[in-house]
């Protein structure tokens, strides 16, 4: 079967996609995006259903699940997950000529923009769980941990994996956030204000920003005026992050007022 020509292919396949070793049932389909995320982990096998990342602790260290057989009583808390367009390679966010939504949002009318950020936003939502206890991160340098109860939905502007992602992140025991830009809420670098290359310091784009962005970095600073588990925050957040990324762009935020024309997103 499928498994069995992974393996062949690529005999780590279950490390990354897998929470039981035989399946890929991290990997799930949400309109134009594949999303990398499960609600529920599999215990049993010391592994639970989120994302890996070098700069999460879901509760058993940095860069690993909570893994029963590293740690055997930690429990895993919080979410991880990656959103990546289904259908068509795109390099990042903001700053590819031709393979970013940046270069989509220059032609929102034809390039299927509003579709992809409403399915990589909303596919992920599905799989934090809990989603109601969160609200959306708001305020500068605010991280998506336990300890602040929000959930950011964010794309670096300069990644360090060359394909874009949204990452959905939530509860998380703890995040880094230095010495390199490795936070993944709608944070700021003063050492790089200076630099339009980093955006001036606001290494995040992000579905919820900062109002006071919006003062030195025009544009920017939109946020969804409901929770996550709203069901009218998909698209709400499907516009703003749009906007946003206008912002990043320099272009005028008022391109994305084409989204608004967007059915009720189907995933909500």
């Amino acid at each position: 079967g499928g498994e069995d020509s992974l393996g062949v292919e690529c005999p780590s396949w279950p490390y990354f996609v897998s929470t039981d070793g035989l399946h890929p049932d991290r990997v799930s389909q949400a309109g134009r995006a594949t999303v990398m995320g499960k609600l529920h982990g599999n215990a049993t096998a010391a592994r639970y259903g989120y994302v890996g990342d070098w700069a999460v602790d879901l509760g058993s260290g940095w860069n690993r699940d909570c893994n029963r057989t590293l740690s055997p009583h930690c429990e895993a808390v919080g979410a991880h997950v990656l959103s990546i367009p289904r259908d068509e390679y795109l390099h990042d966010c903001c700053t590819h000529p031709t393979l970013s939504l940046v270069a989509h949002l220059k032609d929102i009318r034809t390039s299927g923009l509003c579709e992809l950020l409403r399915d990589l936003v909303g596919g992920a939502l599905p799989h934090v769980n809990n989603l109601a206890r969160y609200r959306a991160c708001r305020h500068e340098n605010e991280e998506p941990t336990a300890d602040t109860s929000c959930l950011a939905q964010c794309f670096h502007i300069v990644p360090d994996v060359f394909y874009l992602h949204l990452h959905t992140t939530a509860g998380v025991a703890r995040l880094r956030t230095g010495p390199v830009n490795s936070g993944l809420g709608p944070a700021f670098n003063a050492s790089e204000a200076h630099d339009p290359a980093t955006a001036y310091g606001r290494y995040n784009l992000c579905v919820c920003e900062p109002k006071k962005w919006a003062a030195s970095a025009p544009g920017r600073g939109f946020c969804p005026l409901v929770a996550p588990s709203n069901p009218d925050y998909v698209n709400q957040a499907t516009i703003s992050l749009c906007r946003n990324l206008a912002g990043v762009a320099e272009i005028d935020p008022k391109v994305c007022e084409f989204c608004q024309a967007l059915p009720a997103s189907p995933l909500s």
